[in-house]
C-alpha cells in the first residue's frame, strides 16, 4: 500500500490513524496521541538489507 502510493510505511499509518478517528469522532485523543509521540524518530531510513537481517 504505501508503496504503491509512493509515501513510507509510517505515513500511510498516519493517515489511516487519523482516518479512523476522525471516523469515531475522536480528533482531541488523536491530538493527544500524536503530541505523546512527537518524540519518537520516523525519519530513520533502513536499507532493504538491514531491514531483513535477522
Amino acid at each position: 500500500m504505501a508503496t504503491t502510493q509512493r509515501t513510507t510505511l509510517y505515513a500511510a499509518f498516519r493517515e489511516w490513524l487519523a482516518q479512523f478517528v476522525a471516523s469515531s469522532g475522536d480528533e482531541r485523543r488523536f491530538g493527544t496521541l500524536m503530541k505523546r509521540m512527537k518524540h519518537i524518530d520516523a525519519g530513520q531510513h533502513f536499507s532493504r538489507d538491514e531491514m531483513n537481517e535477522r
